[in-house]
């Protein structure tokens, strides 16, 4: 079954463009680079992204990380409801 054209574009926005734009401005910021390399860990007290000394907080630095890959997905999942485009579950291992 082929996709519609115009979803077709949707979906080619989304994956082409959209979100490697999303994920540049994470990297331009530097703030990826500082979660996946334990430089900044979230903080539910800040709110925000806060700076630690690089590797002394592990299990910090791999939670930091999980949630920023769920908070991706969420942000793709959301665009693509935007643009009128199906979102299946996903089964997550918790």
């Amino acid at each position: 079954m082929t996709m519609a054209p115009e979803r077709a574009m949707r979906q080619a926005y989304l994956d082409d463009v959209w979100y490697p734009l999303f994920l540049r401005n994470w990297i331009d910021k530097g703030e990826l680079w500082a979660i996946v390399f334990g430089y900044k860990v979230w903080s539910e007290a800040a709110d925000d992204l806060v700076p630690i000394n690089p590797g002394s907080m592990p299990e910090e630095t791999e939670r930091t990380w999980d949630d920023w890959k769920e908070y991706a997905n969420y942000a793709y999942e959301t665009k693509a409801l935007e643009l009128g485009l199906p979102v299946t579950e996903r089964k997550r291992d918790k």
